[in-house]
């Protein structure tokens, strides 16, 4: 079955959801296609780069080591409750520490950072053609008649959109969450949307408030992990890339994606570059959201 919602940019309240027999935060969608096996096995992978995993109010937050100084973090969430607030220019120290404020340190988070100060790199270069600090593909407007299934299933109001609008997602994620701004901010987008940036840091939010969907981080031009959301949660990563010998900052191509949505879902998030969010910004780009 074929579920396709129309594009919505803005602040506006999604306020359709498919009828699945289903609980919000309950398992992801019976429609949901089934991980290829090649799939599988890069998530298999990814788990033995693991570092840490912290649980939170509904959720998780998972750490992961992809090369030394090179970190990741996963998140997922229910909406409605408490975000966990990665610094967008922290270290993976004051990452942890956000979501872990009391405690020991992991010894493998200890043995990562170290590893990260002992790493000695040569700075990185790039043709200036090819850094574009936050490029974001959104598929083209449905007409309001194609947003109807074929099969005719019934549809009905969110029970959540009814609760949690676009403003809890605006305030929370669009509005300098975790950072000085925010590059993207889209209130309902499609399978298919996905947001590429080449930055030293960066942070990805989706929710799904009307049905399941899927998301798949690549980095550096390799797939690196895919993760499933129930209706009614949320998720996404923050990355943060290695510096070279003397401390400079490198970076690294990152891009998210919807590569499957039961309905539509809520897409945000930025990058920064050199501690400052403005300095790789195209001539001309617009600063205000």
């Amino acid at each position: 079955m074929n579920r396709k919602a129309s594009l919505v940019i803005g602040l506006v309240l999604s306020s359709v959801a498919c009828i699945t027999g289903e609980e919000p935060g309950g398992p992801a969608s019976s429609q949901m296609p089934a991980l290829s096996a090649e799939d599988q096995a890069i998530n298999d992978n990814l788990e033995t780069k693991k570092l840490a995993e912290v649980a939170i109010a509904g959720g998780k937050v998972s750490f992961y080591e992809l090369e030394a100084g090179d970190f990741i973090a996963a998140m997922q969430f229910p909406m409605g409750a408490k975000p966990p607030a990665l610094p967008a220019g922290g270290s993976l120290l004051e990452a942890y520490r956000a979501v872990a404020p009391e405690g020991e340190v992991p010894e493998a988070i200890t043995k990562a950072i170290a590893r990260e100060a002992a790493m000695q790199r040569q700075p990185e270069t790039v043709p200036a053609t090819a850094i574009a600090p936050s490029t974001t593909f959104v598929p083209e407007r449905m007409s309001p008649a194609s947003a109807t299934p074929a099969d005719g299933i019934e549809q009905r109001s969110s029970a959540l959109a009814s609760v949690i609008d676009a403003n809890w997602f605006h305030s929370n994620f669009c509005d300098g969450y975790g950072g000085p701004v925010v590059h993207y901010c889209h209130m309902a987008v499609a399978t298919g949307t996905k947001n590429t940036q080449y930055t030293h840091k960066t942070n990805n939010i989706t929710c799904g408030d009307t049905g399941a969907f899927r998301l798949r981080l690549k980095r550096s031009g390799e797939v690196r992990h895919h993760v499933d959301f129930a209706y009614g949660t949320c998720g996404g990563w923050w990355t943060h890339a290695p510096h070279d010998f003397f401390g400079g900052e490198l970076f690294r191509t990152t891009e998210y994606m919807v590569t499957w949505a039961e309905h539509s879902v809520r897409f945000a998030g930025f990058g920064l570059a050199d501690e400052d969010a403005f300095k790789n910004f195209p001539p001309g780009f617009n600063y205000s959201f």
